[in-house]
């Protein structure tokens, strides 16, 4: 079957935007893993270890559930008997989860009604909460038990939350083999309703309920439910896809659809309907004040002029409308001088001094030791912000203050990549051993860690470097990024001036040939000199990566030889890819590289940041300079764990081409 790209998708949406909502969408476990939800594959991978502890390995291989589509479920009911110790479990994983912009996105088109009712089977409060935080007044109906869901209207205008699989704060949530074999019978007619009406959007789904795909399969072979079709979103091939999904391709109203995750679908699809930002998401301080105004005005009538009868309610909102008067006050003088500042060139500093001295006294700000704060901001955002500006003090000190709030893996690692920024590396150590103290990390945060693992190996911090790969290994949900790990490991010994080891070696020949992604498996190859392997596996890659390798504006590009980079060049030129002038390409210094590379067995003038480079495009998400759709090539939002992940296909290395023989590890 044929899988179409996601602007498809998005065209039927937007040229049908006059009839709206004419699709519901269904959301599983991928749609929230870069809110920071571990991946059903992460749990997976976290409960294997825990069974082996137990029992042995060799047993949980000879079970016949292993590898198996049921797994997951197999898995938890063997090490948490009871329902409520499963909740338990699921709550520690979704408690430190916060709605990404995937969810900021789909509130806003919640808002202007291009869709309206949400299934999912994630236990998770992701979309209620973004509506509570980034709207003004959307509040959607949240149904999670089959005895309520009768309630649940089809007209009704408020967005509708129906949650499959129950809901953490409740121990009727379904997990095991038992309790994902049927959906009860309220919850199955319900979604048969909305099938007769609307089409379905999945996204982040594997499709490996039983529950869910015997009923979508029951519902697509009657032939009158989803008018409108059913939309399957994956990030994966068609023959990686589990049995059950590729058994729904048959019906002529299913449709598959390439997307390159939840969070970038939605930014799309926002974008392409012309929709703007909420004023809680781009003007949080306007946001608040009108609900404030709203809640002032909606009071109980008073005597004079209190603003409550009662005088404890009276003095507390006294002092909220004087502390809101002030900062209004603050931000309207800051707006007027960022006008004058644009809109003048000559200015008069004597009267921009009066005019602040004013606003303080208007403001009553009394001065401290501390920094001048006239209302408190987002220090993280602030920080972030700072450091893609290059003000590494700003950032530092911002990420500090947000450190006073609690628990952020985050803002340590801004802080030491501001630090190793501003060449200050005799101060990475200490805020390191901060952030190895916690002992369970998101993949997102372990992503990001992997971007400061490679910010030291460029600046030839190794020791350091080593210590975050080795802190890596030690956290149960490393083996997602196990590849990008051996790279690096790998990059640093070939810096150092050693040889690389033989299992490293294997290693990373097993990159080459098992790994589905091959921006990593070329840099396997360039790392172990493979330039016949690096040709094959570059005639498979996109325009954008292409276009980097001929700028080499990544340096691990540098070890490539002027026969690799010729090869490379003629590929772009018969895809028809933007080639860049030999001129335009700025020279590496060779001052840079450290490595003496004859004894290093490399034949170029490399080699100092090479494979750094390509693994922070990898990693990076949020901070740096590197295009998006490279960042997205780690375990961050995989589909509900990236549905056939730990599949593996035959391979026939001696008569097929790299791409072919190439398997998902």
């Amino acid at each position: 079957m044929k899988i179409k790209p996601q602007k498809h998708l998005i065209n039927i949406l937007v040229s049908t935007k006059n009839h709206h909502p004419n699709f519901t969408l269904f959301l599983g476990a991928g749609a929230s893993i870069t809110s920071g939800v571990k991946s059903a594959s992460g749990m997976i991978r976290e409960w294997r270890d825990s069974y082996i502890d137990m029992h042995s390995e060799s047993e949980l291989k000879s079970q016949n559930w292993y590898e198996k589509d049921n797994e997951y479920s197999e898995l938890f009911e063997n090490l948490y008997d009871q329902p409520t110790q499963r909740r338990e479990y699921i709550e520690s994983c979704i408690t430190e989860a916060n709605p990404s912009w995937g969810y900021v996105y789909l509130v806003n088109l919640l808002k202007e009604r291009h869709f309206n009712t949400i299934f999912t089977t994630n236990f998770d409060d992701l979309v209620n909460e973004a509506c509570y935080t980034f709207s003004d007044n959307l509040r959607p109906v949240v149904c999670a038990h089959d005895s309520s869901i009768n309630s649940v209207r089809l007209t009704s205008s408020r967005p509708k939350i129906i949650k499959l699989h129950g809901d953490f704060l409740f121990d009727n949530i379904k997990n095991t083999i038992r309790e994902l074999e049927s959906l009860e019978d309220n919850m199955r007619s319900k979604f048969r309703q909305f099938a007769n009406e609307f089409g379905m959007i999945v996204m982040g789904y594997s499709g490996h309920d039983r529950s869910i795909m015997d009923t979508l399969n029951t519902l697509l072979h009657s032939g009158n439910c989803f008018p409108h079709g059913i939309y399957w979103c994956t990030r994966d091939k068609f023959e990686d896809l589990p049995e059950a999904l590729k058994n729904l391709a048959r019906f002529p109203r299913f449709h598959l659809v390439k997307i390159t995750g939840f969070d970038e679908f939605m930014a799309e699809l926002h974008d392409a309907f012309g929709c703007t930002l909420q004023d809680e998401v781009i003007n949080p301080y306007s946001a608040l004040s009108k609900k404030l105004d709203r809640y002032f005005s909606s009071l109980e009538e008073t005597d004079g002029d209190d603003l409550s009868n009662h005088h404890i309610i009276n003095n507390d909102m006294i002092n909220l409308a004087d502390h809101v008067r002030r900062v209004n006050y603050v931000s309207q003088f800051v707006h007027k001088i960022k006008t004058t500042f644009k809109d003048n060139k000559e200015l008069d500093y004597k009267a921009i001094t009066e005019s602040l001295e004013l606003m303080l006294k208007e403001t009553k700000f009394t001065g401290g030791k501390g920094d001048l704060h006239f209302y408190n901001t987002p220090n993280f955002l602030i920080a972030n912000s700072a450091f893609r500006s290059g003000d590494y003090d700003e950032c530092i000190e911002y990420s500090k203050k947000h450190l006073q709030n609690g628990r952020s893996v985050d803002a340590l690692i801004l802080i030491c990549r501001a630090l190793i920024k501003k060449g200050k590396y005799e101060e990475v150590p200490d805020f390191l051993s901060k952030l190895m103290a916690h002992k369970n990390l998101t993949e997102v945060e372990v992503n990001r860690l992997i971007g400061l693992m490679v910010d030291l190996i460029n600046e030839n911090e190794f020791g350091d470097a080593l210590s975050i790969h080795d802190y890596i290994l030690s956290l149960k949900n490393h083996e997602s990024f196990k590849n990008i790990l051996i790279i690096n490991k790998s990059l640093v010994t070939r810096l150092k001036n050693e040889k690389i080891t033989e299992s490293d070696a294997i290693k990373l020949n097993d990159i080459i040939f098992k790994e589905d992604k091959a921006w990593l498996a070329f840099g396997a190859a360039i790392l172990l000199g493979e330039e016949d392997v690096a040709v094959e596996i570059a005639n498979n890659l996109p325009s954008i990566e292409i276009q980097s390798i001929l700028t080499q504006d990544m340096p691990i590009f540098t070890l490539i030889s002027e026969s690799l980079y010729g090869k490379v060049r003629q590929i772009a030129v018969q895809k028809g890819f933007d080639i860049p002038e030999i001129d335009e390409i700025d020279e590496i210094d060779e001052t840079d590289a450290s490595v003496d590379t004859a004894e290093a067995g490399v034949s170029e003038p490399e080699q100092q940041v090479e494979a750094s480079s390509l693994t922070a495009t990898m990693v990076e998400q949020s901070i740096g300079d590197v295009p998006p759709d490279l960042r997205s090539t780690t375990a961050t939002n995989d589909s509900d764990a990236r549905a056939g992940e730990d599949s593996e296909a035959g391979t026939d290395m001696a008569r097929t081409s790299v791409e072919q023989k190439r398997k998902p590890a």
